[in-house]
């Protein structure tokens, strides 16, 4: 039903390990349900291509991303294959971020939260209390025909930004949501390494 993917490069091996242990641990009850792929290299193929070749490879009708620096909610696999059963076209959640790679950029106390919705609205953010409202990417699990074709749409050499970019292709393919009320997705940047402001709601530019 559902494949994992995890975009990663040799040097990050340290923080890859974990994560990749922690989904095997989550997805260990549902057997041949899941699968759970990467892909490596040392930063010489795009992360658009990569992250396309992730998709291309899965043989489950839905697929999700997760960063190699990054971490998910204890129960998050579970939550996500119930989700599954109502055959949506994607299923989207929230992601919680702390910003480790710029320190000025850190609002000490603070934990970022980022919603992914397909039809947000920009200014109901503060309505509903969030930081970042972001169409659904590769972050959320989408029926891997529709991530397919929105990854096929993004230029093969961008190595930045894809998730917007992608984002805003899957959204018009999309009709049936279905949304959990939890913090499942959880960039913690765990590799230390800066980032542009691009990323994840630190500009307007990936609107």
């Amino acid at each position: 039903m559902l494949s994992i993917q995890i975009p990663t490069i040799v040097s990050r091996s340290h923080i890859f390990k974990p994560l990749l242990t922690e989904l095997k641990r989550q997805s260990e009850p549902f057997g041949n349900k899941i699968e759970i792929l990467h892909l490596l290299d040392e930063k010489e193929m795009p992360l658009a291509e990569k992250r396309r070749r992730l998709y291309e490879m899965s043989s489950m009708p839905y697929s999700v991303q997760w960063d190699d620096d990054d971490w998910i909610h204890p129960i998050g696999i579970n939550l996500i294959m119930n989700a599954l059963t109502s055959n949506p076209d994607c299923v989207t959640y929230r992601m919680i971020s702390e910003f480790d790679g710029i320190p000025h950029l850190r609002q000490p106390g603070h934990i970022h939260r980022t919603d992914f919705r397909r039809r947000y609205k920009k200014r109901d953010i503060n309505v509903h209390g969030f930081d970042v409202v972001h169409p659904p990417c590769n972050k959320n699990v989408i029926r891997t025909d529709i991530a397919v074709k929105a990854s096929n749409m993004l230029p093969a050499n961008q190595r930045f930004g894809e998730d917007g970019d992608f984002g805003k292709e899957v959204v018009k393919l999309l009709k049936k949501e279905i949304y959990i009320d939890k913090h499942i997705y959880w960039y913690l940047n765990l590799s230390g390494e800066e980032y542009s402001k691009q990323r994840y709601g630190l500009s307007d530019e990936v609107n």
